[in-house]
């Protein structure tokens, strides 16, 4: 560290009351320390003035003439689990378009999605989409089943070009 930094972290170092060389002449050191403490000069302090205001007093300026800072909201877990349902579906579309097996993938995604048992019935099951369900319920994210889904249909939809459906919108 050069003397430059260490006098800005430390400060000056207080200059020697005398400096008398004890070890010289050890008799006389005791003679040298009194005289020392009675002859003692005031230490000089530096005053620093300064013609601009402490940042203390800036602050509080900025703070009166900002405008008023609107509180801070915070997002829904719906936000989070929207983008991860996105990433989950992203992940089951590419692992079915890859085996081949997108548009049973999709059909079994969208009669989930479909709350008459009846249409659930007559479509087979897809190995992958039950996989990723019983992942989700596995790691206790059941709620998002249903988010997954409907952005894995809407996905299917893009990639095998049919018109989107009103009930692959997620749904909040």
């Amino acid at each position: 560290m050069d003397a430059a930094v260490s006098l800005h972290l430390h400060g000056a170092l207080p200059l020697p009351a005398s400096r008398a060389l004890h070890h010289l002449n050890p008799a006389s050191s005791a003679a040298a320390a009194a005289s020392a403490k009675q002859h003692q000069q005031p230490r000089a302090r530096l005053a620093v003035t300064t013609a601009r205001p402490s940042s203390r007093t800036r602050a509080r300026a900025a703070a009166a003439s900002a405008p008023p800072v609107p509180p801070v909201v915070h997002q829904q877990h719906r936000l989070s689990s929207s983008r991860a349902a996105t990433g989950y579906a992203a992940a089951l579309a590419d692992a079915s378009l890859r085996a081949g097996t997108l548009a049973s993938a999709a059909r079994h995604a969208r009669a989930l999605l479909v709350s008459d048992a009846a249409a659930a019935v007559d479509v087979a099951e897809d190995s992958r989409v039950v996989a990723l369900v019983r992942m989700l319920v596995g790691k206790g994210k059941a709620a998002m089943v249903a988010d997954v889904m409907a952005e894995f249909v809407a996905i299917c939809d893009r990639l095998l070009l049919l018109p989107a459906r009103p009930h692959a919108a997620t749904s909040y």
